[in-house]
């Protein structure tokens, strides 16, 4: 079967190292681990083909997620390989995937994933692969790319782009409860970050210029606390207690303080 020829050729998503080994997967579902010295190939999958799953409009975005020998991979609705072989543990080819990397988190004592799809957000059982949980979360363009930020309390924030805005979903019962939704934190790309209790992230789309903002809010209602142009859409890290901002177009912007004195710093 013929490759899909993307309109944005070249990798999405972002290698990562366990061990001495690298991994890193393709925009249609290659995946790879190589030994980081060598450079020598460990084992090679091609996802799509040999499991026959069907990936989404812009391709595979999801980084690997790696925990004790096992890689997590938003694809398909969701894959679990074995880390030194590359062998199928498990896979979810029902539901076309998301944008963002999964995240593991421990629920009633046992390891689970959030799985960010192109129009639901899952929660499944990191061992098996079976789901525990679904909520709709329906976006133009099916682009649902930032990564869900798992909160205290067994509370999830969720984000996306093209005016869908954010919601904050409580998850202790077992099943998804929307705690508030809005229409602000509308984050195209760009994983939420959680500073001295706030979240965090880069509100608007990509190619915004002079509509974007970075946003933080009270995670408990949702109201908005800090906000500042950033004049581009970018992403955003946390080094410490700093705040780093990275443009689109190469502006390197950092914020200093708590979330009641949050301000702008240096900007390259």
């Amino acid at each position: 079967e013929p490759k899909r020829d993307y309109q944005y050729p070249g990798h999405r998503a972002m290698p990562v190292m366990s061990g001495e080994n690298l991994y890193a997967v393709g925009a249609n579902g290659e995946l790879v681990s190589l030994n980081a010295r060598s450079g020598k190939l460990n084992w090679r999958r091609d996802l799509q083909s040999q499991e026959k799953i069907e990936t989404n409009t812009w391709g595979v975005s999801s980084s690997p997620l790696i925990e004790e020998g096992v890689i997590y991979l938003n694809i398909g609705g969701g894959i679990a390989l074995d880390a030194s072989s590359g062998r199928t543990i498990w896979k979810r080819a029902a539901f076309k995937n998301g944008y963002a990397t999964p995240v593991i988190l421990t629920f009633n004592g046992k390891r689970v994933l959030m799985m960010f799809g192109e129009d639901k957000l899952f929660m499944l059982d990191a061992a098996s692969g079976a789901e525990l949980a679904r909520f709709e979360w329906k976006t133009s363009y099916k682009v649902n790319a930032p990564d869900p930020l798992i909160m205290p309390g067994n509370r999830v924030f969720i984000s996306s782009g093209y005016g869908r805005g954010s919601a904050m979903l409580d998850f202790s019962s077992g099943a998804f409860k929307v705690v508030w939704q809005s229409k602000r934190m509308n984050s195209h790309f760009s994983s939420p970050i959680l500073h001295d209790g706030a979240v965090c992230t880069v509100e608007g789309d990509s190619g915004q210029r002079g509509r974007n903002q970075l946003i933080c809010a009270d995670p408990v209602a949702g109201e908005v606390i800090f906000s500042d142009k950033t004049m581009q859409y970018g992403s955003i890290i946390k080094v410490n207690s700093t705040i780093i901002f990275l443009g689109e177009d190469g502006i390197l912007k950092t914020y200093e303080g708590g979330r009641s004195s949050l301000k702008a710093g240096k900007q390259l």
